[in-house]
C-alpha cells in the first residue's frame, strides 16, 4: 500500500541543485543553510503581500531547568538548534486559534495542557511526537521550537494545513505537516466544516452544525507509521469527538505504549477510550488549572473546555513530571502576548 500524496506543501522551492545539496552536503553545511534560510524568511515575512493573513511573533517562555537537555551527538544532533524565544505565526485572519494567540499569547489558549505536553516531551526525552488534529499547530510549533523533538502534524482542512506548513517553514522547524485526517480506516471521508470555529471541524457529522463539507484523505496511524518507519513516543489527539477512531486505527502503535494526550468531550468517547486503552494498562489523568492533573477512575467528557484534556499514561507518572508541568505553566502565564 502506498501513502496518498497528502503532505501540505509550502510555496515550492525545489530543483535538481537543491535536491543534490540535501543529499550530498555535509550535515554542518546543511545546518548552516537552514539557519540562514530561517532568518531570511523571518526578516522578509512582515513585508510580504499577504492581505488575508495575520502575521505576528508569538513570545515563547525560557524552558525551565528540568526541560533543558544537551543536544544529541551525531549528524542528527548537529541539526538541532537552541530553543526559540519567538515563533512567527502567519495564518489567515479567519482562523480562531491564530486570533486568540495574537491577542492573548500562550496564556490565552490551553495553557495547562500545553504545559503538560512540554513536560511530557522532556520526561520521555521524546524524539518524535504526533500532533493529530493540529489546526494552526500550536503544539507542533512549541514542541519543535522549544525541545529537540521532531513533530509530525496531521490537519485535514486544506487551507489550515497549508498555513501550518508555511509557518513551519517560516520558522525553520524540525516538523512536518500532513494534510490528512486520521481515523480507523484508510480512504476518503467528508470533513464537516463547523459554523462555530475552524477548531471545531470534524469527521463526525453530528458534532456541530456544518456550513459545508470537503472530502479529505484519511489514514490510520498504524499505516502511516508502518510506511514511514516513524513510531512516536507521544501522541496528542484532538479531533472533535472522533478520538476513539484514531486510537482504534493504531493497535500496533499502542502496543509500543506511547504516552497519549487526548481531548475528551461529553458523549460516549470516554467509555470507548477506556475500552481501547484499559486492557493495555493505561491510567488516566485529567488536566485542569491549577495543575497537577488528577488521576481518575473513569474518563468522562467535561462540560466545559477548561478540563477536557487528559494524559493517558501506560503506568505510573515519572518523578518530577508534574513539577516540570507546573514550572512550564508558571512561565507561560507570565509570557507577553507577542515577541
Amino acid at each position: 500500500m502506498e501513502m496518498p500524496t497528502t503532505r501540505a506543501q509550502p510555496p515550492p522551492a525545489g530543483g535538481r541543485l537543491r535536491r543534490a545539496f540535501r543529499r550530498f552536503a555535509p550535515p554542518v553545511v546543511r545546518a548552516a543553510a537552514r539557519a540562514i534560510r530561517a532568518r531570511w524568511w523571518r526578516l522578509v515575512a512582515p513585508w510580504l503581500p499577504r492581505p488575508t493573513a495575520q502575521a505576528f511573533q508569538l513570545a515563547l517562555p525560557e524552558p525551565p531547568a528540568s526541560a533543558r537537555r544537551v543536544r544529541r551527538s551525531g549528524p542528527r544532533g548537529l541539526l538541532r538548534s537552541r530553543p526559540l524565544s519567538t515563533v512567527w505565526i502567519d495564518v489567515p485572519r479567519s482562523l480562531y486559534v491564530g486570533g486568540v494567540l495574537r491577542r492573548q499569547g500562550l496564556a490565552g489558549y490551553e495553557p495547562a495542557p500545553v504545559s503538560v505536553f512540554l513536560a511530557a516531551l522532556a520526561a520521555l526525552k521524546c524524539r518524535l511526537a504526533f500532533d493529530v488534529g493540529a489546526n494552526v499547530g500550536l503544539y507542533t510549533l512549541l514542541g519543535a521550537g522549544l525541545t529537540p523533538t521532531r513533530v509530525v502534524a496531521f490537519e485535514p482542512e486544506p487551507n489550515v494545513a497549508a498555513a501550518l506548513a508555511w509557518t513551519i517553514r517560516l520558522n525553520g522547524l524540525s516538523a512536518r505537516a500532513e494534510a490528512v485526517a486520521v481515523g480507523d480506516r484508510e480512504g476518503v471521508a467528508p470533513l464537516y466544516i463547523s459554523d462555530t470555529t475552524d477548531a471545531s471541524n470534524s469527521l463526525n457529522a453530528d458534532f456541530r452544525h456544518a456550513t459545508g463539507t470537503v472530502d479529505v484523505p484519511v489514514v490510520t496511524l498504524d499505516d502511516y507509521c508502518g510506511i514511514t518507519g516513524r513510531w512516536p513516543e507521544l501522541i496528542k489527539v484532538d479531533t472533535e469527538t472522533t478520538e476513539p477512531d484514531v486510537l482504534r486505527g493504531a493497535p500496533r502503535l499502542l502496543a509500543r505504549r506511547p504516552w497519549i494526550m487526548c481531548e475528551v468531550l461529553p458523549g460516549g468517547a470516554g467509555a470507548q477510550i477506556e475500552g481501547i486503552l484499559g486492557p493495555l494498562g493505561y491510567r488516566w489523568f485529567q488536566i485542569a488549572d491549577p495543575l497537577p492533573p488528577v488521576e481518575r477512575q473513569r474518563i468522562v467528557g467535561h462540560e466545559t473546555l477548561e478540563a477536557s484534556n487528559w494524559l493517558f499514561l501506560p503506568g505510573q507518572p515519572p518523578d518530577g513530571l508534574w513539577a516540570a508541568a507546573g514550572e512550564w505553566r508558571q512561565r507561560i502565564g507570565t509570557s507577553p502576548p507577542t515577541g
